[in-house]
């Protein structure tokens, strides 16, 4: 896409979460919030590709790569994007001054409690935000995929309220050593987890203990599937795929670097065959459903599967994405 009419001016929360956040990084995070800090809008130029993993509590780590993106400049040929920094308290000012820039397009990317809020506002920036949440619950979308494509496409749903008492007979139902339980709502008031028939009842009091869950919250509950430890994450933008990254977790911290010592995965942004034929089989079928999603992938013990689907702009950019592509395909679908 090239922007003639306008410079398209991107809109990037602070987000630094220390209690998720790998302790070397902190130093980095904070340089890079000062650096940008020094101006309220900065020009993106110069030569660059993401280059550090990405999640939705370590945002700042792609400041860097953002501000050095010569394709960029490439797919936008009058005005390179601008990006602005902004924390939540900072909205109705943020808000204002996009009223004020006057640019082409605003894009938005910042997390789920803050895109709740811009949803509730309705002001500027909910026109460049892409999270319809209504869309993002488990029961909605599971049901439009082919046979055989998600991963959980013969899940029952309960209220949390029943998932403890009910434990014997989901065991018995399923007639498998563990349960996967997830909530179907986009906001994920607690993170998915599989338990054995022995710990399952620990592991819901834990939650309710830790976790924000109401009685009536809807949950997934599947057979425990057991996938490989990468994950493949894809934006989809109507109908086509426009970046690729994959991905892992090492004690809680998300970190791109095992894909580099997986023989079946060396350091690529292309999934494995397998994964690739699968995403792209789904995409024109995703379109129908919504024209801009994050799909995530990986391979389980009966093959490629979709694990879930997520909101762009909610959705942490990984490393090795190629982020100008997903600029422009959102900006396309704005224009």
């Amino acid at each position: 896409m090239s922007n003639d009419t306008g410079r398209l001016d991107i809109y990037l929360q602070n987000i630094i979460d220390r209690s998720h956040v790998d302790r070397s990084h902190v130093g980095r995070l904070e340089a890079g919030r000062q650096a940008v800090e020094k101006s309220t809008m900065t020009d993106i130029g110069a030569d660059g590709m993401l280059s550090t993993p990405l999640g939705n509590e370590d945002r700042l780590m792609r400041i860097q790569s953002l501000l050095a993106s010569g394709e960029m400049t490439r797919r936008f040929s009058a005005e390179p994007p601008r990006l602005r920094m902004f924390d939540a308290s900072e909205i109705p000012e943020v808000e204002r001054q996009a009223v004020q820039a006057a640019a082409a397009g605003v894009l938005v990317f910042c997390s789920l409690g803050v895109a709740r809020g811009i949803r509730k506002r309705g002001g500027p920036l909910a026109n460049g935000l892409f999270y319809e949440p209504q869309r993002l619950h488990v029961r909605q979308y599971a049901p439009q995929l082919p046979v055989g494509a998600h991963i959980n496409e013969d899940a029952i749903y309960l209220p949390w309220s029943a998932l403890a008492r009910n434990a014997d007979r989901m065991f018995a139902f399923f007639g498998t050593e563990s349960l996967f339980v997830r909530p179907d709502s986009p906001d994920k008031p607690f993170t998915g987890f599989s338990a054995t028939r022995s710990d399952f009842a620990s592991e819901i009091e834990a939650l309710r203990q830790t976790a924000c869950v109401t009685p009536e919250e809807l949950c997934l509950v599947a057979a425990g599937c057991a996938i490989d430890p990468i994950e493949w994450r894809s934006w989809m933008m109507e109908g086509k795929i426009v970046a690729w990254a994959g991905y892992s977790w090492n004690q809680g911290i998300m970190t791109a670097a095992a894909i580099a010592d997986r023989e079946a995965a060396p350091q690529t942004t292309l999934p494995p065959a397998p994964i690739l034929e699968l995403a792209e089989r789904l995409a024109p079928a995703i379109e129908g459903y919504d024209n801009a999603v994050v799909a995530d992938f990986a391979m389980t013990e009966s093959g490629p599967r979709l694990i879930e689907i997520n909101a762009p702009s909610t959705s942490g950019i990984y490393a090795g994405a190629d982020f100008p592509a997903i600029v422009a395909g959102m900006a396309g679908i704005l224009a």
